[in-house]
């Protein structure tokens, strides 16, 4: 499952999304009882995936997205925290793959 927290597109509320999403990753990683990995470029994947049951994805490139999406979102749940300024662009994600969007409030 595909997991995307968005602010509506404005900045003021990142910092919050940020947070909403890193706390949704922690929780589903808590319940699996496996890891999360943050990854800002994809060289950061670690070799040894067994341990890792939710990808977490703060502001993406839209590229980033994408790739993690189609490698992973079969195997493990990814929660993306959009950023405001390529949010929008991120809509990308909802028509390839099954997303649960959550706006933060």
């Amino acid at each position: 499952m595909i997991y995307l927290h968005s602010g509506g597109g404005v900045f003021e509320k990142q910092v919050r999304v940020n947070q909403v999403a890193t706390e949704k990753a922690q929780e589903i990683a808590k319940n699996k009882i496996k890891q999360v990995v943050q990854l800002s470029t994809f060289a950061d994947f670690p070799v040894d995936i067994e341990d890792v049951g939710v990808i977490l994805l703060i502001e993406p490139t839209i590229e980033l997205a994408l790739e993690v999406g189609r490698l992973y979102s079969q195997s493990m749940d990814i929660v993306i925290a959009e950023s405001a300024i390529v949010g929008r662009k991120l809509t990308l994600c909802q028509i390839e793959f099954v997303v649960t969007k959550i706006c933060v409030l």
